[in-house]
């Protein structure tokens, strides 16, 4: 090829300059090899489109933000409820455990002085009870402090006769009961008074809910009969009755071994 060939072929690719192309601000449309002109107008709107994509991402990351933040401000108030749970129940079994050892004091303070002034008088209403419930039992055993044993004897033909009981009863002192407690023994069974065995029991009920509590004092003495608050015997009736009545301390009577079968 020769050179005048190819000096031909480019002259012909080369197209003249016409100044038709305009770069006034505004002008828009296309130049004349068909590209796009961006005006000032174009520019906003991009401008104002890219704000406002950005306004939207904004809000969007604020949002994700806020819903992360409240989700573990809620689960930290959701363990603070429960720990301000756990310490309100401790707080109510504290004060509901300080009240029941408040009772279990005022009680402990005034029983041994109730049962001292009326002693005689529940050992009384031991003995009707199972008389009045096994009357027609042929022998019944009544087991006391031996202070109590001039006190019921004084009593115990009325208690007989009031609850219809025809059968042999046969008073024991014993030592090794306290002067508030008894024991009613028949054939087949047996009833007792236990203050301090009751005490006992009382105790171990409240320490499942308190704990230990502190050594229940003794009983105060029994006065002797006649020198404390004088007991109402005005319902005991006055008629005589059949009953064959043996007061005896020792071994004059076979003593029975106690059952624990209530009345």
């Amino acid at each position: 090829m020769t050179n005048s060939s190819i000096r031909g072929r480019a002259m012909t690719s080369i197209k003249k300059f016409k100044f038709d192309t305009s770069f006034d601000p505004g002008s828009g449309g296309t130049d004349s090899r068909g590209e796009r002109k961006y005006t000032t107008d174009d520019l906003a709107i991009a401008e104002e489109a890219a704000r406002e994509q950005g306004r939207l991402a904004g809000i969007a990351e604020a949002r994700t933000s806020i819903e992360h933040t409240t989700a573990v401000a809620l689960s930290r108030i959701g363990g603070q409820l429960q720990a301000l749970g756990r310490t309100i129940e401790d707080i109510h079994y504290e004060s509901a455990s300080h009240a029941l050892k408040i009772a279990v004091a005022a009680v402990r303070k005034v029983l041994p002085d109730l049962a001292r002034r009326n002693g005689l008088a529940e050992i009384e209403a031991l003995v009707r009870e199972c008389l009045n419930t096994f009357y027609d039992e042929p022998r019944v055993v009544v087991r006391l402090h031996d202070k109590m044993l001039d006190p019921l004897r004084e009593r115990i033909d009325d208690i007989a006769a009031g609850c219809g009981f025809n059968g042999k009863i046969v008073l024991f002192g014993d030592e090794h009961l306290a002067e508030t407690d008894c024991r009613v023994e028949w054939a087949d069974g047996g009833a007792e008074r236990n203050l301090t065995g009751l005490y006992r029991e009382i105790d171990q009920v409240v320490e499942k809910v308190t704990g230990p509590l502190p050594a229940m004092p003794d009983l105060a003495p029994e006065p002797k009969y006649g020198e404390g608050p004088e007991t109402d015997h005005s319902q005991a009736p006055e008629s005589e009755i059949d009953a064959s009545i043996d007061v005896s301390q020792g071994d004059q009577v076979p003593e029975k071994a106690p059952s624990t079968t209530g009345v």
